[in-house]
C-alpha cells in the first residue's frame, strides 16, 4: 500500500514570542542544540505610550534548532512560530489511511520509507501509533510511523513515499526489493530480451522486507537484471550469467 507524508521530528515544536514586537537578535544559531527554556532569541515589545523591557524567547523543549522562520528585525506575533526546535536521532512520518483500505493494513507493522534526497535507498520505519478515531472531515485513520535517523540523512520537511507491508500473498510474482527501480508511479524493472536490456514499467504490491511483489508489467518467466540494474541502460548489449543454485539469474554489462 502507498501514501505520502513528510518527515517530522519524532518530537518537534513550534518557537514563539509571548509578546507581539521586534525581533532584536537570536542568541543560538540553526543547528544549535538547547535546553527546554534556554533563551533563544530576544523581542523588542513596542507600543505607543509605553517603555518595556526586552522579552526573551524560550525553547519549548530541548532538542535542536531545526530554522528560524523569521529574520532580525522581522515584526513577530504570538501566533505565529519564529523557529522550530525537535529532535531528530528518530524521525516520524505521519500519513492518513482511506477509511476503505484501514481494513487492509490492520496487520501491518512495518513500512518501507523513500525520498527523493536518497533514491536508491530504503529506510525501514516501524508503525508507531494508530488513531482511535478518523479524521471528521476527511474520514481518514491517522497513522504514525517512526524511522531510526541516527546516521542523520533524513530532515525534517522532506517528502517521503510510504509503502506499509501488510499481509502475505500467495503465488505472485516476488522480487528482490532493489530490483525495482524509480518512485511513486513510475516503477520499473529491467529484463533482458534477446540479448539486449529493456526498461519495463510496473506495478508493485505487497512490500516484504527483504522482496516486493510486482502485480503488472512482467510475467513468469521474464528474465530480471538483479545485478547491475542501476547503471545498465535501456537498449544496452548484456551477458547472462548463471548462478548455480540460485533460481535467479545475475547480469553483467557488455
Amino acid at each position: 500500500m502507498l501514501y505520502s507524508g513528510i518527515i517530522e521530528g519524532e518530537v518537534q515544536a513550534g518557537i514563539f514570542s509571548e509578546v507581539p514586537g521586534r525581533l532584536l537578535k537570536f542568541t543560538v544559531k540553526e543547528g544549535d542544540w538547547v535546553r527546554k527554556d534556554e533563551t533563544v532569541a530576544v523581542v523588542e515589545r513596542s507600543v505607543t505610550g509605553m517603555e518595556f523591557k526586552p522579552t526573551i524567547v524560550k525553547a519549548p523543549i530541548s532538542g535542536i534548532v531545526g530554522i528560524f522562520t523569521v529574520n532580525v528585525g522581522d515584526v513577530v506575533r504570538p501566533d505565529r512560530p519564529i523557529g522550530i526546535v525537535g529532535k531528530t536521532q528518530r524521525v516520524r512520518v505521519k500519513i492518513n489511511i482511506p477509511d476503505k483500505e484501514y481494513p487492509l493494513i490492520l496487520g501491518a507493522k512495518k513500512a518501507r520509507i523513500y525520498v527523493d534526497a536518497y533514491p536508491d535507498t530504503v529506510f525501514e520505519g516501524i508503525i508507531k501509533k494508530r488513531a482511535k478515531f478518523a479524521n471528521p472531515y476527511t474520514a481518514a485513520i491517522p497513522l504514525d510511523i517512526i524511522i531510526d535517523n541516527s546516521k542523520g540523512l533524513l530532515i525534517p520537511g522532506m517528502f517521503a513515499e510510504v509503502h506499509l507491508v501488510r499481509k502475505t500473498e500467495k503465488d505472485v510474482i516476488v522480487v528482490p526489493i532493489d530490483v525495482v527501480l524509480g518512485r511513486l508511479k513510475d516503477r520499473y524493472v529491467y529484463i533482458v530480451k534477446d540479448g539486449v536490456a529493456k526498461k519495463v514499467p510496473v506495478r508493485i504490491g505487497i512490500v516484504g522486507d527483504n522482496e516486493i511483489e510486482i502485480t503488472d508489467g512482467v510475467v513468469e518467466g521474464d528474465s530480471l537484471i538483479i545485478v547491475g540494474q542501476k547503471v545498465v541502460m535501456d537498449g544496452d548489449m548484456v551477458t547472462v550469467v548463471k548462478n548455480k543454485g540460485k533460481t535467479h539469474n545475475t547480469y553483467e554489462k557488455e
